[in-house]
């Protein structure tokens, strides 16, 4: 079910932005297994010709061990994403588009937490 709402959720979202710095990641196609991102960073390499393309394909496998390590701490910093390092970013801003994910500050940072509902 939590894949299907992710899923859907990427279906609907042409462009995230992170948290912190609020640079943009396009996603740019979704099939089945995943999506791809790309960043301005990732479209200036490619035209560099530094990577031989401009997106980064990220699986659903990767957004739910993403989600396990967060909901694992219920508010997550960068710090919190081991697993997954390298595009905590992206996947808090991501995770931020839930209705029930509210961005919070841990440990002097930005952070995402789950919205304790009553």
């Amino acid at each position: 079910m939590l894949e299907k709402l992710l899923v859907e959720l990427a279906k609907q979202i042409d462009c995230i932005y992170t948290l912190s710095s609020n640079n943009p990641n396009w996603i740019t196609k979704v099939d089945s297994n995943g999506f791809y991102v790309e960043t301005e960073k990732s479209r200036e390499k490619f035209n560099n010709g530094e990577q031989d393309k401009p997106w980064e394909y990220i699986p659903f496998d990767f957004i739910r061990t993403g989600w396990n390590e967060f909901i694992k701490v219920r508010t997550a910093n960068s710090k919190d994403f081991i697993k997954t390092k390298g595009r905590s970013s992206f996947l808090m801003a991501f995770f931020h588009e839930l209705p029930f994910v509210t961005k919070t500050i841990k440990e002097n940072s930005i952070a995402i937490q789950i919205k304790e509902f009553t």
